[in-house]
């Protein structure tokens, strides 16, 4: 049984917690795992490219709107489409941040915001499809206007300031069309969106991804969508006893992920705590008797291969544990 845990938010703020706040944090079965594992550059970063690395998608822009609205609908998009997700962007000093708490819209509020924005958009050629408050689509038809050649996923993009990260490809049409959004959001009286996040470019066709033999378990719709493109099955996360030994797993832990861009040290070491007990405690048995195969990611560029410990390791040798500053 091979798993493999990607766990967004785990090491990227630890270290500076520790400096800033002398924060220790509490993860002894977690650590223990590092100090068994060597360390594989990756060579992509956020929880997007680190997955669809999984299933070789090497690409500088992945379609992930595609996908998702795959997902969502379970059929495939007719034209293409980015991702238009509902954001709040706060404006600093010196730079304007996407707010790291995604809006959570109603049914009536999102109504609202597409009967504001469908109109304008129509003069373009151009339409918002939604399934859901919170994961909208731009549909974009080819003889309109060049789609973007690079964008950023929205998950890398939450706590940053934006302009590094804007749509690159025909900039001045997409910058214009950003702003002009942001300006009739203003006006339609739903506090919490101000702006639409654009990405996941997905031209049409979109090339099938090589089917991968295991099972996705997650609890988020990214997720899902991986497991969709990638052609696994998904399941939502459970617990270690539920698992197959007979499967192998793709393991996605996402709730460090806001108190990481929060500084919410506290509600990032009960997460962790959660799973330590559910996850990384039996994942270190298991590895300790030759019954998994352990790989470990924090989506920061690395992927950790857990390693069993040598046949001339005895009983009375203390175990080899990592310190949070040597994974960073």
């Amino acid at each position: 049984m091979q798993i493999t845990f990607v766990v967004p938010g785990l090491l990227q703020a630890v270290t500076l917690w520790q400096k800033d706040f002398a924060f220790q944090a509490q993860a002894p079965y977690l650590l223990q795992l590092f100090g068994q594992a060597e360390r594989q550059a990756l060579g992509v970063q956020g929880l997007i490219p680190t997955l669809f690395q999984f299933a070789g998608v090497t690409g500088r822009e992945i379609p992930f709107a595609y996908y998702r609205y795959l997902t969502e609908f379970g059929h495939a998009p007719s034209t293409p489409l980015l991702c238009a997700d509902p954001v709040y962007l706060q404006t600093g000093i010196q730079e304007v941040v996407l707010h790291p708490q995604l809006p959570e819209l109603n049914n009536e509020q999102q109504s609202a915001l597409l009967n504001r924005l469908q109109p304008w958009l129509a003069e373009d050629g151009l339409s918002l499809i939604a399934q859901s408050p919170n994961h909208w689509y731009l549909s974009v038809p080819e003889q309109t206007q060049a789609l973007p050649i690079q964008t950023t996923p929205l998950s890398q993009a939450l706590g940053q300031g934006i302009y590094p990260l804007l749509a690159d490809g025909n900039k001045r049409y997409w910058h214009r069309l950003g702003n002009e959004l942001q300006m009739l959001l203003h006006q339609a009286n739903v506090p919490q969106v101000n702006a639409l996040w654009l990405w996941g470019v997905s031209s049409l066709p979109v090339a099938v991804l090589p089917k991968q033999n295991g099972v996705v378990m997650g609890h988020s719709l990214t997720a899902q969508t991986y497991a969709t493109a990638s052609q696994q099955t998904y399941q939502t996360v459970t617990q270690w006893s539920a698992l197959d030994p007979q499967s192998d797993y793709v393991i996605v832990l996402e709730a460090l992920q806001l108190p990481a861009l929060t500084d919410d040290m506290q509600a990032w070491q009960s997460a962790l705590n959660q799973y330590e007990q559910a996850w990384f405690a039996p994942a270190l048995e298991a590895v300790n008797r030759g019954k998994a195969q352990i790989s470990i990611s924090a989506c920061d560029g690395n992927l950790w291969q857990v390693q069993a410990p040598r046949r001339s390791w005895k009983f009375w040798q203390k175990p080899t544990v990592a310190t949070w500053e040597n994974l960073s």
